[in-house]
């Protein structure tokens, strides 16, 4: 099948920087977007300034990432465009390493196996998998990610 007139989209992560231009991009393109953000007032003023709907999406509670596609009943295109990187090393005790990988590698998944029904219904769909430069290794395996943010003067 070819791709809708005006296709849905789920951007996570959506409130603020890369996600906030890629929902005005995407409703300049005649998509029906939905941004997903886990604070409710930030996320309905964004989507607001985005033109676009909103959707309480906490990518550390899989309830919200059903609720959402099942009430939209699938999206044509997924933005996983949320991540989380505490200031702590990933290496420290103390990191976040379970919830980032919840939030960045699970969650992700989940969203794209929820959308499978339906994509396989319309025969359409994409996945467009946002990261950072701290999730890429062309510069080594050093960085902020294992040796915590810089410190704040």
């Amino acid at each position: 099948m070819t791709r809708p007139l005006h296709p849905t989209a789920l951007v996570t992560g959506g409130n603020r920087g890369i996600g906030l231009a890629i929902c005005k991009a995407l409703v300049a393109r005649g998509c029906r977007v939905t941004l997903g953000a886990r604070d409710e007032e930030r996320g309905r003023r964004a989507a607001a300034e985005a033109g676009c709907a909103y959707a309480r999406l906490d990518l550390a509670d899989p309830d919200t990432c059903f609720d959402a596609v099942v009430q939209a009943g699938g999206f044509d295109i997924l933005v996983n465009n949320a991540g989380v990187l505490n200031e702590v090393s990933l290496l420290s005790p103390k990191s976040d390493f379970a919830e980032a990988m919840e939030v960045m590698v699970q969650a992700p998944l989940d969203l794209i196996r929820l959308n499978l029904p339906h994509w396989r219904e319309t025969g359409w769909g994409r996945i467009v998998n946002l990261s950072s430069g701290l999730g890429a290794h062309a510069e080594g395996l050093g960085g902020r990610a294992l040796t915590g943010w810089p410190r704040r003067r």
